[in-house]
């Protein structure tokens, strides 16, 4: 099968209609309703409702919203509580099957620093995990089909991390003038540095995971980084150019792919990195 636009001579109309699209009144009214999809080649009944939940309330909120309903912070306090509700009330699988997941990474350990990391990490998003697979092999694409392995830490990951949305606002408080914030902040960063440091043993005890041991010691710098950034700002002191240059270059290689997840906590160390640098 070939893509209708790679046949010769063939092109794909420039879009003219506006991004988001801009319709009449007249087009509004031929507006039936809305659907989710869900690209399913790498995706089976362990990681289905992983990936669909909690994305689908936010999406079905925005199909019965009004379109000025546009408050991001009640959403994702909304998708917390809906998502602790479905999984009590509907028996949705979504936690159940990551926690079987860890389990079965952990080959008998203790899944509490699994769990934990998880909190902070995030799979690789949109197309990054399919490239990533697509690129692996010599031959392009061997492990980019239904056959392959759905058994990795990314896999038993939820979509966004909330405890890292959290982190994010702290520091947008504690850049806002609240010192109050940094004491929420530095337990994330503990709990970070804590579960990383016991999760690498537990990921490089498995095959499965054992490319899975890089992310971990990645946590664990972001985790001490974002400590010494913590007691720089309780002490008062600002990070001088030179600290600067070499806490971003951390935070940069961290923030690569890594086992087809990401150290989702780089974003809040940098916010507080540019914050302390100004």
């Amino acid at each position: 099968m070939v893509a209708s636009s790679a046949q010769p001579d063939a092109s794909i109309p420039e879009p003219t209609g506006g991004y988001p699209a801009e319709l009449n009144d007249q087009e509004k009214e031929l507006i039936l309703g809305g659907e989710i999809t869900v690209w399913g080649e790498n995706i089976n009944s362990m990681t289905m409702e992983n990936r669909i939940w909690p994305r689908s309330y936010a999406i079905a909120e925005r199909f019965w919203s009004s379109e000025d309903l546009t408050d991001e912070a009640s959403m994702y306090k909304r998708m917390r509580a809906i998502d602790t509700w479905s999984e009590i009330s509907l028996d949705m699988r979504h936690h159940a099957d990551a926690r079987v997941m860890m389990q079965r990474l952990a080959n008998g350990s203790d899944i509490t620093p699994l769990i934990t990391l998880a909190k902070y990490t995030e799979p690789a998003q949109y197309y990054a995990r399919n490239w990533e697979k697509w690129i692996q092999t010599e031959n392009h694409g061997d492990l980019y089909n239904q056959h392959e392995r759905l058994n990795r830490f990314a896999d038993a990951l939820p979509v966004e991390s909330y405890a890292v949305y959290e982190m994010r606002d702290l520091v947008t408080e504690f850049a806002n003038g609240n010192m109050q914030a940094l004491t929420p902040l530095k337990q994330h960063y503990e709990q970070l540095l804590s579960a990383s440091t016991q999760a690498t043993d537990v990921f490089a005890n498995n095959v499965a995971s054992v490319d899975t041991v890089a992310l971990a010691e990645a946590s664990q710098k972001i985790a001490q980084l974002g400590l010494t950034l913590i007691a720089k700002a309780q002490a008062g002191e600002v990070v001088s150019s030179a600290d600067a240059r070499e806490y971003q270059s951390m935070i940069d290689n961290s923030a690569k792919i890594i086992d087809e997840t990401i150290v989702a906590t780089t974003k809040p160390t940098e916010m507080l990195l540019w914050t302390l640098s100004k």
